[in-house]
């Protein structure tokens, strides 16, 4: 009886084993795909890329199972475009597909494939409704995007043999009108397309080209800012004298192009007639005779004309005067001239701090002598302050050196003197 048990047990363990490999076979390399072939020849233009989903793509496995493989498994191999038929519908070379999924060993497998080729004979472009207007200026980039156009093959007799629609890409622009991706003038433009750098022929009661009015460019928008960069005039002190309100502003425009320029830009009065306004102070203030009273406000207004009616518009801000302050300064150090590698540095070694005013004519503020910007000097180095720094010994001759000043409760104020060892030494 326990003999009979135990050759049944070792029966089914070995049936079991027997389907465990025969498992194994069936989800190991008998599965890899050895081969793929391309079954079609879709109608394409010259020079296209085709698309894999177009072919019906038969795979065999290394087991000799064959199956249709989906699109999603394959691909085109780069640079793979359709061949230029001799005559419109001749069957071309169009590259080669290639199989995305499990092979044996990781080879690629791939396929050639053919496509029934054509030539661009002719076209129809058709303007699109929701075209935008178009200024002087305006970008030309998304151009293409305004039209559709499409191409054609014909017969000897004209008629049409196959015909697609191009994407965007597929097709050019050009114009008089066009100059570095944007209209450079007011007026008729007359646009010319072309396919592959040719300009092919109209369709029979079509057209080949388009054309398009430029429109005078136009203010759409603008503000300002008070003493910003570029500005004539970067304070409003306590005591100065109050110059052009223009002095103080940089004018931001916003053109119907959507070019956006201001008012410190080079050529603009050439570029953008248009972007150009008038600022004023409010009325106690006489420009060239009034000075800034302490912790007053002012006003100033720009003016400019706005829209295709040219409406006029202003905006307001305000302006207030503040002492005078320390802008930028220079150190003197003692050996500032002599320092080598090993030297040591410490702040105690600068005796005098010149220092320049954001208003020369106004002077320094009361009691901030040179004395006291001294006393308010602060050492950093590599960001860090610090009183002392020894030059290492192996730092490069004539190499500057990473330390930095600014000055206490003057954070406006820049430091412009650099440290740097002996060249040569």
């Amino acid at each position: 009886m326990k003999k009979s048990i135990l050759i049944g047990v070792l029966a089914a363990l070995m049936l079991f084993a027997f389907t465990a490999c025969d498992n194994t076979a069936t989800t190991g390399f008998d599965q890899a795909v050895i081969s793929i072939t391309a079954e079609g020849a879709p109608e394409y233009f010259a020079g296209d890329e085709v698309s894999p989903s177009d072919y019906t793509v038969t795979a065999t496995r290394f087991n000799g199972e064959t199956f249709v493989v989906s699109a999603e498994d394959l691909k085109l191999e780069d640079n793979s475009t359709v061949g230029t038929p001799t005559d419109n519908g001749d069957v071309v070379t169009a590259g080669t597909i290639v199989y995305t999924g499990f092979t044996y060993l990781g080879d690629k497998v791939s396929t050639g494939v053919e496509a029934t080729a054509y030539k661009v004979d002719a076209i129809n472009v058709v303007v699109n409704a929701d075209q935008p207007t178009y200024y002087k200026g305006s970008s030309t980039k998304n151009l293409n995007d305004d039209y559709t156009v499409t191409a054609y093959a014909l017969d000897a007799d004209k008629e049409v043999l196959f015909e697609r629609q191009l994407a965007s890409d597929e097709f050019t622009i050009e114009s008089a009108n066009i100059t570095t991706d944007a209209f450079s003038k007011t007026g008729k433009a007359e646009l010319t397309f072309k396919v592959g750098g040719e300009a092919p022929a109209a369709i029979e009661d079509g057209e080949n080209t388009a054309s398009l009015i430029v429109m005078e460019d136009y203010l759409e928008s603008f503000d300002f800012e008070v003493m910003g960069e570029g500005a004539t005039t970067g304070y409003a002190i306590e005591g100065a004298t109050i110059t052009d309100a223009e002095d103080y502003v940089v004018v931001t425009y916003t053109m119907a192009s959507g070019n956006v320029v201001k008012s410190t830009d080079d050529d603009i009065a050439t570029d953008y007639p248009k972007a150009t306004s008038t600022a004023a102070w409010n009325a106690e203030v006489t420009v060239d005779t009034s000075k800034f009273e302490e912790g007053k406000t002012y006003t100033i207004t720009v003016t400019a004309k706005v829209g295709a009616d040219e409406k006029e518009s202003t905006v307001s801000k305000d302006v207030n005067a503040e002492p005078n302050k320390v802008v930028s300064f220079t150190v003197t150090m003692t050996g500032s001239d002599a320092i080598e590698a090993g030297s040591e540095i410490s702040v105690d070694d600068v005796t005098a701090v010149t220092a320049t005013w954001a208003d020369t004519t106004v002077g320094a503020v009361e009691g901030v002598t040179p004395a006291v910007l001294l006393e308010n000097v602060v050492m950093t180095v590599n960001g860090a302050e610090a009183d002392t720094y020894t030059v290492p010994a192996n730092y490069p001759a004539g190499t500057e050196l990473p330390i930095a000043f600014s000055l206490k409760n003057y954070p406006d104020a820049e430091c412009t003197t650099t440290l740097s060892t002996k060249a040569g030494a």
